[in-house]
Protein backbone atom coordinates (compact mmCIF):
# COMPACT_ATOMS: atom_id res chain seq x y z
CA UNK A 1 0.00 0.00 0.00
CA UNK A 2 1.27 3.77 -0.50
CA UNK A 3 2.43 5.28 2.37
CA UNK A 4 -0.48 7.40 3.93
CA UNK A 5 -3.20 5.58 1.40
CA UNK A 6 -6.06 3.92 3.26
CA UNK A 7 -7.05 0.64 1.80
CA UNK A 8 -10.00 2.02 0.60
CA UNK A 9 -7.99 4.78 -2.02
CA UNK A 10 -7.73 4.48 -5.29
CA UNK A 11 -5.14 6.15 -8.14
CA UNK A 12 -6.19 7.30 -11.78
CA UNK A 13 -3.73 6.60 -13.91
CA UNK A 14 -3.84 7.52 -18.07
CA UNK A 15 -2.49 4.76 -20.19
CA UNK A 16 -0.15 6.69 -21.73
CA UNK A 17 2.46 7.38 -18.70
CA UNK A 18 5.71 6.73 -18.23
CA UNK A 19 6.48 3.37 -17.44
CA UNK A 20 7.86 4.80 -14.29
CA UNK A 21 4.72 5.77 -13.13
CA UNK A 22 2.26 2.54 -14.65
CA UNK A 23 5.18 0.52 -12.20
CA UNK A 24 5.17 2.77 -9.40
CA UNK A 25 1.15 2.60 -9.33
CA UNK A 26 1.68 -1.48 -9.62
CA UNK A 27 3.62 -1.85 -6.54
CA UNK A 28 2.37 1.00 -4.32
CA UNK A 29 -1.92 0.59 -5.57
CA UNK A 30 -1.76 -3.09 -6.49
CA UNK A 31 -5.27 -3.65 -7.31
CA UNK A 32 -6.74 -0.09 -6.52
CA UNK A 33 -5.16 1.61 -10.40
CA UNK A 34 -7.64 2.93 -12.38
CA UNK A 35 -7.43 3.07 -15.76
CA UNK A 36 -8.23 6.25 -17.53
CA UNK A 37 -8.97 6.57 -21.16
CA UNK A 38 -8.07 8.44 -24.42
CA UNK A 39 -8.99 9.22 -27.38
CA UNK A 40 -7.44 7.71 -31.06
CA UNK A 41 -4.82 10.55 -31.03
CA UNK A 42 -3.83 10.10 -27.05
CA UNK A 43 -5.59 12.89 -25.36
CA UNK A 44 -7.30 12.39 -21.99
CA UNK A 45 -10.78 10.78 -22.55
CA UNK A 46 -12.28 14.12 -20.73
CA UNK A 47 -15.52 12.27 -19.85
CA UNK A 48 -14.51 9.48 -18.75
CA UNK A 49 -12.05 10.97 -16.38
CA UNK A 50 -15.47 12.78 -15.19
CA UNK A 51 -17.09 9.88 -14.62
CA UNK A 52 -13.86 8.46 -12.43
CA UNK A 53 -13.42 11.40 -10.69
CA UNK A 54 -17.87 11.77 -9.59
CA UNK A 55 -18.07 7.77 -9.41
CA UNK A 56 -15.16 6.28 -8.19
CA UNK A 57 -13.48 9.17 -6.17
CA UNK A 58 -9.74 8.17 -6.52
CA UNK A 59 -7.19 9.98 -4.01
CA UNK A 60 -4.95 10.76 -6.81
CA UNK A 61 -4.67 11.22 -10.80
CA UNK A 62 -2.02 10.49 -12.70
CA UNK A 63 -1.84 12.74 -16.25
CA UNK A 64 1.70 13.26 -18.22
CA UNK A 65 1.76 16.91 -19.32
CA UNK A 66 3.12 16.03 -22.83
CA UNK A 67 3.78 13.26 -24.38
CA UNK A 68 7.01 13.07 -26.54
CA UNK A 69 5.94 9.88 -28.52
CA UNK A 70 2.94 11.14 -30.01
CA UNK A 71 3.22 15.08 -29.03
CA UNK A 72 -0.07 15.51 -26.87
CA UNK A 73 -0.16 18.36 -24.61
CA UNK A 74 -2.76 17.75 -21.66
CA UNK A 75 -4.50 20.43 -20.81
CA UNK A 76 -3.95 20.63 -17.34
CA UNK A 77 -5.43 23.63 -15.65
CA UNK A 78 -8.80 22.18 -17.08
CA UNK A 79 -8.19 18.79 -16.24
CA UNK A 80 -6.82 20.19 -12.26
CA UNK A 81 -9.93 22.44 -12.16
CA UNK A 82 -11.71 18.54 -12.84
CA UNK A 83 -9.74 16.61 -9.98
CA UNK A 84 -10.00 19.49 -7.52
CA UNK A 85 -13.54 19.78 -7.97
CA UNK A 86 -13.89 16.12 -6.94
CA UNK A 87 -11.65 16.66 -3.97
CA UNK A 88 -8.88 14.67 -6.14
CA UNK A 89 -5.20 15.68 -6.08
CA UNK A 90 -3.18 16.06 -9.70
CA UNK A 91 -0.19 14.54 -10.20
CA UNK A 92 1.06 15.91 -13.15
CA UNK A 93 4.73 14.38 -14.87
CA UNK A 94 5.85 17.15 -16.60
CA UNK A 95 9.17 16.04 -17.57
CA UNK A 96 8.86 16.73 -21.32
CA UNK A 97 7.12 19.96 -20.85
CA UNK A 98 9.69 21.57 -17.96
CA UNK A 99 12.20 24.00 -19.72
CA UNK A 100 10.07 24.09 -23.46
CA UNK A 101 6.79 25.64 -22.67
CA UNK A 102 5.24 28.10 -20.37
CA UNK A 103 4.65 26.64 -16.94
CA UNK A 104 2.04 28.83 -16.10
CA UNK A 105 -0.01 26.26 -18.11
CA UNK A 106 0.76 23.64 -15.85
CA UNK A 107 -1.13 25.34 -12.97
CA UNK A 108 -3.44 23.69 -10.23
CA UNK A 109 -1.58 20.78 -10.49
CA UNK A 110 -1.05 19.67 -6.99
CA UNK A 111 2.20 17.37 -7.92
CA UNK A 112 4.84 18.06 -10.85
CA UNK A 113 7.71 15.50 -11.71
CA UNK A 114 10.39 16.25 -13.95
CA UNK A 115 14.16 15.07 -14.92
CA UNK A 116 16.86 17.78 -14.53
CA UNK A 117 18.82 16.35 -17.62
CA UNK A 118 16.18 16.95 -19.82
CA UNK A 119 16.97 20.77 -19.32
CA UNK A 120 20.82 20.99 -19.15
CA UNK A 121 20.93 18.83 -15.60
CA UNK A 122 23.16 15.59 -15.40
CA UNK A 123 21.42 12.78 -16.01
Amino acid sequence: MALGASPDDLIAISPTEHPSVVESARIGWEDRVIKLRVDRSGRIDEDFLNEVLVGRRPRLVCIMAANNETGVLAPIEQLAALCREAGSLLLCDATQWIGKLPPDNLEGADFLTGCGHKFGAPK
